[in-house]
């Protein structure tokens, strides 16, 4: 008695794409249970008991193979031979229509870069079967140009030794093993770069933690960096690793920022020995009573008085005072609006601090 299940290998059952798999496991499978000549020979014209039995058989194992999309074409056959036939003629048909789309799918097969040899070789092979199945005869010279044509343009070079060849040594079975081994070729080649670099990797990483660990900080004190890329001591700019910490470069002042800062007044006061701040009304009286007093009053250097400068706007009355020497008084005066501005200034220095632009 035939079981599925435990004495025949599970098999997909028959849908709309795989008639041509499914006819040949199929017949691999009544063979076996010797019920292949009941598709195979003309049924007699008087059966007896024992050839309807076998006959239900077959017709049971071919109906319990087929999915239920498929179960509308056979339901009312009461033989194996016309259930047989009835599927044949449904998925074999040898119109028009299949055979250009079966052909197109051919030619538009092709195989990428990465693709797997294997499973290409056999997804054309499986296209050239279905062309058969519906009576489209292919020549072996032909199948063997299919395959050729469908491999990526990095086999060139083994395509042109193969077309070398004697054509008579150019089968189909030749190709396939000549494709199938520079695959191979090709994939163990990747797999020792990728290891190669795997160990130039590993090889990298230990090295660089290995000078990682030589280098000593001799600000923080800690090891894995130099003073140079210190994070505590460069905190205010930000940790980069492998380059120097630079301060950010402040962007320049435009054209209209330096004209309004020139048309400020700016003074430098720089005091020595423990005096931050002068007592103004205290130099005055010391100016008043000694009457050391000048006045910028022309546009050119007097020699006269050496104290006498210039400007384009109001005199400015510089005020200096000479009295106490352990006082040194540097002042810096810019000014192009009408004010009075008091200076105390060192009599070496105030031909150079003063400017006039």
């Amino acid at each position: 008695m035939l079981s599925l299940k435990e004495n025949n290998p599970q098999i997909v059952k028959l849908n709309a794409n795989n008639y041509s798999v499914w006819k040949f496991k199929m017949e691999m499978i009544l063979i076996k249970e010797d019920l292949f000549h009941l598709i195979e020979d003309d049924t007699p014209s008087q059966p007896d008991e024992k050839y309807i039995k076998k006959d239900r058989q077959a017709r049971a194992i071919i109906n319990l193979c087929i999915e239920d999309s498929q179960i509308i074409h056979i339901k009312y056959e009461t033989t194996a031979k016309v259930t047989w036939n009835k599927l044949k003629t449904i998925h074999e048909r040898s119109n028009l229509s299949s055979k250009l789309f079966l052909l197109r799918k051919l030619y538009a097969t092709k195989m990428s870069e990465d693709g797997n040899m294997n499973e290409h070789i056999a997804q054309m092979l499986e296209l050239i079967d279905k062309l058969k199945a519906v009576g489209e005869e292919i020549k072996d010279d032909h199948i063997a140009a299919f395959l050729l044509v469908s491999v990526p343009k990095s086999y060139d070079t083994l395509i042109t030794a193969l077309e070398a060849r004697p054509e008579n040594e150019l089968t189909p079975e030749l190709i396939k093993n000549k494709l199938t081994d520079e695959y191979n070729r090709r994939k163990e080649q990747d797999s020792d770069r990728n290891l190669a670099q795997a160990f130039k990797t590993n090889v990298s990483f230990k090295t660089r933690n290995q000078n990682k660990n030589d280098k000593f900080c001799t600000f923080c004190k800690k090891p894995g960096h130099s003073r140079d890329f210190c994070y505590h001591l460069n905190k205010n700019y930000g940790y980069r690793k492998r380059l120097p910490f630079k301060k950010e470069v402040r962007p320049q002042k435009s054209n209209e920022s330096q004209g309004q800062n020139r048309d400020r007044t700016s003074v430098c006061m720089q005091i020595h020995e423990k005096q931050n701040i002068l007592n103004e009304t205290k130099i005055k009286e010391e100016l008043q009573n000694k009457n050391d007093k000048t006045t910028l009053s022309s546009t050119v250097y007097n020699e006269t008085n050496p104290t006498t400068f210039i400007t384009d706007s109001a005199p400015i009355i510089i005020e200096s005072s000479l009295s106490d020497p352990k006082h040194t008084l540097l002042a810096n005066a810019n000014t192009r609006s009408k004010a009075k501005v008091s200076f105390f200034i060192d009599s070496g220095a105030s031909q150079h601090l003063i400017n006039d632009e």
